[in-house]
């Protein structure tokens, strides 16, 4: 049976239309809509469908197939000419939480859509002022492959400053990104996604030739990249295998070369030029469960002033034994170990709990002598701190040792005044949160502190400390 419909609509209030229809309770604002159909339920033309709501809007044509077989809808439907602005979009959904995007300004939106609501192919055209995006895709949702994919979509001038309001972020990235696959998490996924960057600027940086790949299947994931941004180059490849639950695997290689840390933290006091290899493997994706090395190796560079000829960094974890628990960091400027029974987030987070404690007793001690000794504890970090350790009952029972060989790299990178020092420092942790006692000694060779006219020197010094039962008050 012929349907013919014309609907002129204007000035539609929903805040009064929703005190008789409350269902429609998350529409705020005005709205005009402007509706031309004609045809078949089977087989309807859309001639002129026009939603105006304020800078909000939406010309869409096209034909909408099966309506009276909602199983079998299928739609062939154009948005042309179409503009989003934020404000309007969210005063029109004023019940629906939409975020705040009036940072993009007009949006000028062509869309359209090919198929049925949960398998259908697309192609869409948003050209806003955080740059300019073209995408053509398929999305399948349901059946026995669950959620599968497949797209392509090109960007041109996509600035990051103006989408996170952060003006650090100021870019103008081009390039293109390729999905296909099936699934979303790990357990299900068999995905290939490209990501190429070129010809583009990030925080004033050329970036060229930059390119992610990344590669899932069967629960494990492999993602291979090249960046090369400004004067840095790098080539870093990934792999994550949790085909075995309970200890998944990971590694990491890779090459960094003329990073300059002044560039990423914008503070010129980090000028750098740090050439260096990567190479991490073991299991565990937890503090608690990690086992494994990570190993630094730089070749010749430059911190500041101070020059690297050649020098390697070691951090292994070996947790396999739950009563002796083995942490080991290796550079040329100190080694660290530390062995026992410990938690290393629970000891992370006890050891800033305790040090927050010790400059707010001495800050109350000693201000009223010396206004520099005056510090800002903020209670509610000490109290947060206080409750998480409060409810686990982790016991530790563990020896540390860190035998500092040259400090002369952390006096350049830190300091204005010149530091360096050779020692030892052993000692044990026993207890947790409730009852905690620490036993250390300090045996220092040589250590200087100061300038060529006037400073501190000490030379075959010692120190010992003994706390026990310390407790929370």
């Amino acid at each position: 049976k012929q349907v013919r419909l014309s609907l002129h609509a204007h000035e539609i209030d929903f805040n009064e239309l929703k005190r008789f229809l409350p269902q429609l309770e998350f529409m705020g604002n005005r709205l005009a809509l402007d509706l031309e159909t004609q045809g078949e339920f089977g087989e309807l033309d859309i001639k002129t469908l026009d939603l105006k709501s304020g800078e909000l809007e939406f010309h869409i044509t096209g034909t909408l197939y099966n309506l009276h077989m909602p199983s079998e809808l299928y739609l062939n439907t154009k948005f042309d000419r179409s503009v989003i602005y934020s404000p309007d979009a969210q005063a029109l959904l004023a019940g629906i939480s939409l975020p705040d995007l009036q940072q993009l300004g007009r949006a000028k939106l062509v869309l359209t859509f090919v198929g049925k609501p949960l398998d259908f192919q697309t192609q869409l055209s948003l050209e806003t002022e955080a740059g300019n995006v073209q995408t053509n895709g398929t999305l399948k949702i349901g059946g026995v492959n669950g959620l599968q994919y497949k797209g392509e979509t090109q960007f041109t001038g996509i600035n990051l400053a103006t989408l996170t309001n952060n003006d650090d972020l100021d870019t103008r990235l081009n390039g293109s990104l390729q999905i296909d696959g099936r699934g979303v998490s790990l357990n299900d996924l068999n995905t290939t996604l490209d990501v190429r960057l070129d010809s583009s600027l990030f925080a004033g940086r050329p970036v060229n030739r930059t390119q992610l790949r990344v590669n899932a299947e069967e629960r494990s994931l492999t993602a291979n990249g090249q960046i090369n941004v400004g004067t840095m180059g790098a080539q870093l490849s990934a792999t994550l295998d949790r085909r075995q639950k309970d200890s998944p695997l990971f590694s990491v290689v890779g090459t960094v070369s003329s990073l300059n840390l002044e560039e990423i933290l914008q503070e010129s006091s980090s000028n750098s030029d740090l050439s260096f290899a990567i190479d991490a493997h073991g299991t565990g994706l937890t503090w608690g469960t990690l086992n494994g090395e990570f190993l630094l190796n730089f070749s010749p560079s430059r911190y500041r002033e101070y020059r690297i000829d050649s020098s390697t960094v070691l951090l292994a974890f070996d947790q396999r034994n739950p009563q002796r628990k083995q942490l080991r960091l290796s550079s040329n400027i100190a080694d660290f170990s530390l062995i026992g029974a410990f938690d290393t987030e629970y000891m992370k987070d006890l050891i800033a709990y305790e040090l927050l404690n010790l400059r707010k007793a001495v800050s109350e001690k000693f201000v009223s002598l010396d206004s520099t000794f005056g510090t800002n504890v903020d209670p509610t970090e000490l109290a947060a701190l206080e409750k998480k350790l409060a409810a686990p009952r982790e016991h530790l029972n563990t020896d540390f040792s860190l035998h500092v060989k040259d400090l002369e790299p952390v006096s350049v990178a830190t300091s204005d005044r010149t530091f360096n020092g050779i020692g030892v420092l052993t000692g044990t942790v026993r207890g947790n949160f409730h009852n905690l006692s620490i036993t250390a000694k300090l045996n220092v060779d040589d250590f200087f502190y100061g300038s060529a006219d006037s400073g501190i020197l000490i030379h075959d010094g010692t120190a010992t400390l003994d706390v026990n039962n310390l407790k929370p008050h």
